[in-house]
């Protein structure tokens, strides 16, 4: 099955213009003496509506559970690694763990164990 080949006008007509990579360019603002970019642009009236300050207020506060989640989920593992660690911890890990403010060393030795 060999493809049609495309006329000169198909191929304008389909192409995108060299001078707009993003394709926003249309036949009709091409005529335009508008300009294209402001906030009278389609894509900035898009970002207007998805960030007007009722729609950060009504996702802000999941925005901010999911990050704060995400750093502490990071942060226990990382302390969990700290304490199996023996060698080559830095100085203020070793003293937050003499200090019990993470968990130390030698208690996390009895590490709980699941007998089968």
């Amino acid at each position: 099955m060999k493809a049609r080949l495309l006329s000169e006008t198909e191929i304008q007509h389909r192409s995108m213009a060299e001078e707009d990579p993003n394709g926003n360019e249309h036949r009709s603002a091409a005529r335009s003496t508008a300009p294209r970019c402001g906030p009278q642009h389609a894509g900035a009236l898009q970002l207007t509506r998805l960030h007007s300050p009722d729609a950060l207020a009504a996702t802000y506060p999941w925005e901010c559970y999911v990050f704060a989640l995400a750093v502490f989920v990071t942060l226990t593992n990382l302390i969990h690694k700290w304490s199996h660690s023996y060698f080559g911890l830095p100085p203020w890990v070793a003293l937050l763990q003499d200090w019990h403010l993470l968990s130390p060393r030698k208690h996390h030795r009895i590490h709980p164990r699941l007998d089968a």
